[in-house]
Formats: structure tokens, C-alpha cells, sequence
């Protein structure tokens, strides 16, 4: 698992896949139900919590994020892949995705390709050198 936990190196949680391949975060083992996205109107997200949702992707910005943590709730986005054409490019972009989000409470796990996975922990979507550059402070 070491990409999970350099994606998330700033975080205190401990995720992981148990045995039966049930989720667990911290001591917990979690039943996720998620929405790729919720309606468009105020009070969605919060809706969305209240009727047992507890993951929903959200863009890649920290305010995003933020929102979807204040109502309890888990939140993956998007990285994108990796072209054979203009791969720096990319690779830089999912860079800068990963350092503004890696270390947020609600982010759960990344997107790659077309289906968010959890591919990550094998290391089969995203080069190890991306995952593994030093974070930046958030002081």
C-alpha cells in the first residue's frame, strides 16, 4: 500500500482494503455508497448525506473538498490519465491535483482513467515518481 499512503502522507487515517475486500478507514470497516455527482441546487450535498450517501466526487479543489467534509462526507476527483502523446503535461497536471489535495481529510481516493479504483494500490495507473515527491507544508 504504499502509494495510498503517500497520496494521503499528511493524514492520520489509515486506509486500507480488509481481508474480504470490505473498506476500512481508521478502525472501521465502511460500507461506501457514493454519487458521481448531485443535483444542481442548494442543499444538495447536504441531502445527499441525510439520505445515507457518505462519498461523492467532487472537482479538485480544496473548497470542494472542504464542503463535502462539513457534512460529513467523503469525496474522490479526478486525475486524468496518462497520454502517449504531451505525458509531461499531463503527468504535471496530475502533479499539481495531487499536492493541492493529498493530504485533505475528505479526499478518500483518486479517480484514473474512466472508473474511480482502487488500482492505486498496486501502483498499475500512475508511475511511483508521481506519488512520491515531497509534500509541501500547509503552515
Amino acid at each position: 500500500m504504499p502509494f495510498l499512503q503517500s497520496a494521503f502522507a499528511s493524514s492520520a487515517r489509515a486506509i486500507r482494503i480488509d481481508h474480504d475486500g470490505m473498506l476500512c478507514i481508521g478502525s472501521q470497516r465502511e460500507f461506501i455508497l457514493g454519487l458521481y455527482q448531485a443535483p444542481k441546487h442548494k442543499g444538495a450535498l447536504r441531502q445527499a448525506s441525510e439520505a445515507g450517501f457518505n462519498l461523492i466526487h467532487r472537482s479538485a479543489t480544496r473548497a470542494a473538498h472542504d464542503e463535502a467534509q462539513t457534512l460529513g462526507l467523503w469525496g474522490w476527483s479526478a486525475l486524468g490519465s496518462l497520454p502517449a502523446t504531451n505525458r509531461s503535461e499531463a503527468e504535471a497536471r496530475m502533479r499539481q491535483v495531487i499536492e493541492t489535495l493529498r493530504d485533505h481529510p475528505a479526499l478518500l481516493f483518486w479517480e484514473t482513467e474512466d472508473e474511480p479504483t482502487f488500482a492505486l494500490l498496486r501502483g498499475t495507473c500512475i508511475p511511483q515518481e508521481v506519488w512520491h515527491h515531497p509534500p509541501t507544508s500547509r503552515d
